[in-house]
């Protein structure tokens, strides 16, 4: 990626394309196309066009932050105060130091200078300043602006620089603080910009916490610099070619290529730097703006040292992935094959021949994922061991003490101990409190001098609680009362019980309710609320599973004694480690078991850095060396799912706790979306108001599997309420019947399997129709043939030719009078029927000869339509929604390129997407705002600044919410004259109808024709 300069804000559009260009990690083709797009708008000056392109590609790619900064600085160039929005976002996203400078820039210029300095503050107490012309001047003049001294800013050779007024004083004119003690610092010297002034700390400085700078006792703008911050480090390391590769950079001070240091253990053999300098080509993972520096160190210098590794960058800081063994894994298979050449010599020896000396035991064999030792010679004791608690602890101050007080509050065993190891925090006030916490006798602390990492943290934790049960937990956990006895209840369940995992909010295959998915953590009295119910739920009942979870591992004390402690050699920082504990202890038959009856809350990491997902990587593939077919076990896992009965046991009693007295409506529905999912919603939103409780039952496809899936509440609460429909299906209908719903709505029956349908009509309580399509008796849905026209609804006759012809929408093979056979008898037993408009109704009392109760989906307004919007060379209509081939695409595609054929001034915007954006977008006549949230429809549609609405649909559609949001947003509207939105245009007088089959010479004509008269009458 192309290095983000920290100048000013106001670039040129070439430079707005470069930084386009250089940013592509990987995009999609929907955003790579239309940010091409942009970039060539860009060459040629076209600013507005090229901000449509690109709005439109940060819907397809909302986290690329190439196209998010572009936005930004193309809405500062039209000088368009949202500017601020693209950019306060991406510095949230990435904390990218150049694009908090950017965002200073854009708050002198949209909010003033005392907005501007606050910002270029946040950069520099966390970042070194870039020493470049723009910035200094810009930090000179904001701190003058708004009566600061000057600005102040450290870099990581410890070099403070100061710049402003404060510049210009003498030494004893600043008071410079070191962890609140007076610095030692050297002569100043000349900056390396003029009018600043460089000093540089002559002491350990890297391991202090604050720095703080004044000017005649008034802090700079930047202090205090929180040291820790600046000197912050991301940087991987793994084998390569018999020799270490990886990556190190800076995030505080982006340009400096670091120093890394590669030493022996325990000082071993002469240790080797490299200046990481190669950017990386592959920045995918990589926050946006950041330039990750390569380096390699050769299989001569690695081998020079022996035995592990330390890999270290600026300031010590060990990398992900150190220490390592380099040639571990084929020294390992060369002892292998030395062992087998014994067993089987050449020139005709015995393999009864004893082994030559030196070839010793494999020392990291590959042992089958799936295999399990005899059951251990162990009984249960005649009571239960103590347990320690063991928290491993890095930083985190709030989430440490929550952890800690949570689970000294649920301590209900006698001699259960709490034991504390703090792998050499950098933060002060969290290890102050533990050590008060200590003092106090609370907790057993370890504080280790060395940051080693969680494995070997963890360690030191198991060591210490030799010969009791242990309890390994994460410190950003939440514990409920009786948590530890539940674990320990199902440990000592059975002899071969050696680990037991809690279900958690987030712990991949623990997850509950979403499984294998981060679900928001709950809080205190939530978990505690959760706990029980999964205890009333599944009580002590247990699950096989291939591996524990170190976030909240339960491991009896002789399972620890036959396997050992966690792999701090391979694993370094840590991912893996339980996993490869667990498989080592199932080869003396230990046995690892879900307790679904328990329930911790977890944090989790809230991050996703490149150093995380690399390190994760890399441990996963070690994992897989050591226990070969690890994935391909826990993915067999995953396919069975064996904890599926037990979270929907716990869904049930979620559900059953939430019930009150509400009257219960079960409203069924397709997985389509569109407006009858909007339907849907308002109807629930209705019925909730109404004092009802609306469950929703939908169908969801695995493959060829049908299931249906029960929504209750927020629609995604009760997410293990789902049901296999061939297997499942009397097990769903019994949790109906138990809710006892009062009334059923059936607002669309796709994907349902018919003797649901029937099953549910069955249940002896009144029930209502919704017509959104006409799925009841045509199996297009639509009322469409070929290309995708209206048919004429000319005879039922015609619907054989046509069913055989086309085939079903319906995903069922059924005839249509078949179809309209069994919708009659649905319609009749029917409390009421209800459509949408008059032109709907009469269309199923023709086909059906049911009685339609007709009630609009909306209530009606009254329009103000204004349509137009600046005078532009351009008139510009509005098509909205996911417009399809039955939606008119052919139509606007047509259009579009006659338009462009003949150059004609007008030009059409989709909000929203298409069947095929490119070919719309390569007429260069229509730009596309892509995928949408409802709520975000009208504002986008005003945001056009369009002429007139079009409404390209060729089927009687029996609403058209888009035709409502277009009126809301003030265009008056062009629709065919068919179906309910023709019938609604003319009752509200809300644009015009034409007729299906018009030419599209004509439409293009009219469209001129009406946007011209729309801007006049704006005009007027």
């Amino acid at each position: 990626m192309r290095r983000l300069n920290a100048k000013s804000a106001e670039q040129p559009l070439r430079d707005i394309g470069a930084i386009l260009q250089g940013s592509d990690r990987g995009r999609n083709a929907e955003a790579g196309f239309a940010v091409a797009l942009a970039v060539e708008a860009l060459a040629h000056e076209s600013s507005e066009a090229a901000l449509r392109h690109l709005e439109y590609a940060q819907r397809a790619a909302p986290s690329d932050g190439g196209i998010m900064l572009a936005i930004g600085l193309l809405r500062l160039h039209a000088g368009d105060p949202r500017a601020l929005e693209a950019l306060e976002l991406l510095a949230g996203q990435t904390g990218s130091r150049d694009v908090l400078f950017q965002l200073a820039q854009m708050r002198r210029h949209f909010s003033g200078p005392d907005h501007a300095a606050a910002e270029l503050h946040r950069t520099l107490t966390g970042n070194a300043p870039p020493l470049t012309v723009p910035f200094c001047r810009l930090a000179a003049e904001l701190s003058e602006a708004t009566g600061a001294k000057g600005w102040c800013g450290l870099d990581n050779a410890g070099v403070l620089h100061i710049g402003g007024a404060a510049a210009r004083l003498r030494r004893n004119g600043l008071e410079i603080l070191l962890d609140g003690q007076p610095a030692r610092i050297g002569p100043p010297q000349k900056g390396a910009v003029e009018g600043t002034v460089a000093l540089a700390l002559n002491e350990p400085w890297a391991r202090k916490a604050r720095l703080e700078v004044f000017a005649r006792s008034l802090p700079l703008i930047g202090s205090p610099i929180a040291i820790g911050q600046v000197t912050r480090m991301e940087g991987f390391v793994q084998e390569a070619a018999g020799g270490l590769s990886g990556w190190c950079w800076l995030p505080g001070q982006p340009e400096l290529s670091p120093r890394v240091t590669l030493r022996g253990a325990q000082g071993k053999g002469r240790q080797r730097s490299v200046v990481a300098k190669a950017p990386l080509v592959d920045l995918r993972g990589f926050p946006f703006g950041a330039q990750p520096r390569g380096f390699i160190f050769g299989a001569e210098a690695v081998a020079a040292l022996g035995g592990t590794v330390h890999v270290e960058g600026p300031h010590g800081r060990a990398l992900y992935g150190s220490p390592l063994t380099p040639g571990q894994m084929i020294a390992s298979a060369r002892r292998a094959a030395q062992g087998v050449r014994a067993l089987f010599p050449p020139g005709g020896a015995s393999a009864a021949d004893p082994v030559p000396a030196g070839v010793g035991p494999i020392a990291e064999p590959s042992i089958p994922a799936d295999l399990v030792g005899p059951k251990p010679p162990y009984g249960r004791p005649a009571l239960p061991r103590p347990v320690d608690i063991v928290v491993p602890v890095y930083r985190g101050l709030k989430v440490t003490l929550d952890c800690l007080e949570s689970v000294l509050a649920a301590r209900s065993l006698a001699d259960e101990r709490v034991v504390v190891v703090v792998d050499d925090s950098p933060d002060r006030e969290l290890v102050a409190a533990l050590q008060r916490m200590a003092g106090a006798g609370r907790i057993v602390l370890s504080l280790q001098p060395v940051n080693r990492g969680f494995p070997a943290t963890a360690n030191v934790g198991l060591r210490l609680s030799r010969g009791r049960d242990v309890v390994l937990l994460n410190s950003d956990t939440l514990t409920p009362p009786g948590w530890v006895e539940r674990l320990q209840r199902i440990v000592y369940g059975a002899d071969d019980i050696g680990t037991a995992t809690p279900l958690s909010n987030d712990a991949t295959i623990f997850s509950y309710p979403r499984t294998n998915a981060a679900n928001p953590l709950p809080d205190a009295d939530a978990i505690a609320r959760l706990a029980a119910l999964a205890a009333e739920a599944n009580g002590d009942a247990c699950v096989d599973v291939p591996t524990a979870h170190g976030f909240c591992m339960y491991i009896r004390t002789e399972c620890l004694e036959d396997t050992g402690l966690l792999r701090e050699d391979v694993f370094a920082q840590g991912y893996g480690e339980e996993n490869d504990f667990c498989r080592r202890a199932s080869l003396f038959g230990w046995r690892h078991v879900a307790a679904p009856g328990a329930f911790v809350g977890h944090a989790g990491s809230q991050s996703f850095s490149a150093t995380r997902t690399h390190l994760i990587a890399r441990n996963l593939a070690i994992l897989n060396r050591l226990h070969v077919g690890y994935d391909s076990l826990v993915q067999a896992w995953l396919a069975a799912d064996p904890l599926v009965p037990f979270r929907r046991r716990l869904d049930r009693a979620r559900l059953n706790a939430e019930m009150g007295d509400a009257a219960t409506v079960l409203l069924v529905t397709h997985d389509r979306g569109g407006g009858v999912q909007k339907c849907v919603r308002d109807r629930v939103a209705m019925l909730r108001e109404q004092g009802k409780r609306p469950v929703v039952l939908r169908p969801e496809t695995k493959g060829e599997a049908v299931f249906c899936r029960l929504e209750v509440g927020a629609g995604d609460g009760f997410p293990n309420l789902v049901f296999g429909m061939s297997q499942e299906m009397e097990e769903m209908l019994a949790l109906l019947r138990a809710l006892a719903p009062a009334e059923i709505e059936f607002h669309h029956f796709i994907r349902h399997p018919p003797e649901l349908i029937r099953a549910l009509t069955g249940f002896g309580v009144p029930y209502d129709i919704y017509l959104h399509d006409y799925s009841w008796y045509c199996p297009q849905i639509t009322l469409t043939a070929g290309g995708n026209r209206y048919c004429g609804e000319v005879s039922p006759a015609a619907c054989g030719p046509c069913h055989a012809e086309h085939g079903s929408k319906l995903n069922e093979e059924i005839t249509p009078t078949a179809l309209r056979t069994r919708s009659a008898a649905l319609f009749a037993g029917a409390r009421q029927v209800v459509a949408p408009s008059r032109d709907c109704a009469r269309r199923f009392e023709r086909w059906l000869g049911a009685e339609v109760t007709v009630a609009p989906w909306e209530p009606m307004r009254e329009l103000r339509l204004r349509g137009g919007g600046a005078e532009k060379p351009r008139r510009r209509v509005c098509v909205l929604g996911a417009i399809g081939r039955e939606k008119g695409y052919d139509t606007l595609l047509r259009c579009a390129s006659l338009v462009a054929e003949q150059d004609l001034p007008l030009e059409f915007v989709v909000v929203g997407y298409s069947c095929d954006d490119r070919r719309l977008l390569q007429t260069g006549r229509v730009t596309i705002t892509g995928r949408y949230e409802e709520p975000e429809a009208v504002g986008l549609v005003r945001a056009q600044q369009a002429d007139l609405g079009f409404l390209p649909s060729l089927w009687p559609e029996t609403w058209s919410f888009t035709l409502s949001q277009m009126w809301e947003a003030g265009l008056p509207v062009i629709a065919y004259d068919i179906g309910t939105p023709a019938e609604r245009i003319r009752s509200m007088q809300g644009g015009l109808v034409v007729p299906l089959h018009m030419p599209v010479e004509k439409l293009v004509s009219l469209f001129l024709l009406q946007t011209m008269k729309s801007a006049a009458e704006k005009a007027a």
